[in-house]
């Protein structure tokens, strides 16, 4: 999802990126997606929207790298925890487990990255984030089923739905905690591990 195509960035450039994806997943977690407009994220961080403009050459790619840094920042907190499993059905419980233990630690990541990606569109008017995102997804879970299954630990059953019913059991889940901030992810994430459990047991 990167789409900058400089390579490299001086301590100072990098600094100065990073206080405006900041600002941006800010805006967008407390004003929702308009709150990702470049002047508001440039008002946000007391700079002028041309500087913005420097460092991201327009609003979609300031919103692409702020998605993917999200996303990297969970992955690299998520995937230490799958790989200390042997077990595929571990893996599973881990993945799910570490996926909520992380988001509700980083409540206005969720918040933005769900804005966001339900909102922004291409020129084609196509929500290519959220499209992208489920095929990320996918290509996560759908192997670690597959592999699950060849191992033996689980049972026999059509990945692709199988994937796609726990990817909208979590989204529910966080979406329920997006509007009742109170509830337990843990909780839920506990309902979720035993549930999958179950579905996916021999």
């Amino acid at each position: 999802m990167r789409s900058n195509s400089r390579k490299e960035f001086t301590f100072i450039e990098l600094a100065r990126r990073q206080q405006i994806i900041d600002a941006t997943i800010e805006s967008a977690a407390k004003e929702g997606y308009a709150g990702t407009a470049v002047s508001k994220v440039a008002q946000k961080v007391n700079i002028s929207k041309s500087v913005v403009l420097y460092h991201f050459r327009n609003k979609d790619e300031l919103i692409e790298e702020t998605v993917t840094q999200i996303y990297d920042s969970l992955w690299s907190f998520v995937q230490p925890r799958i790989l200390a499993e042997s077990t595929a059905n571990a893996q599973l419980r881990a993945y799910i487990e570490a996926e909520f233990e992380y988001l509700e630690m980083n409540r206005d990541q969720l918040l933005a990255l769900s804005s966001i990606i339900t909102n922004h569109r291409n020129k084609q008017g196509d929500l290519y984030l959220l499209e992208k995102a489920t095929e990320a997804y996918l290509d996560l879970i759908g192997p670690m089923l597959e592999a699950g299954q060849q191992s033996g630990d689980f049972r026999s059953f059509a990945i692709v739905p199988m994937a796609r019913t726990l990817m909208h059991a979590i989204n529910g889940a966080l979406e329920h905690w997006v509007r009742h901030p109170d509830i337990s992810l843990r909780d839920y994430a506990g309902e979720l591990m035993t549930l999958f459990d179950l579905a996916t047991q021999q």
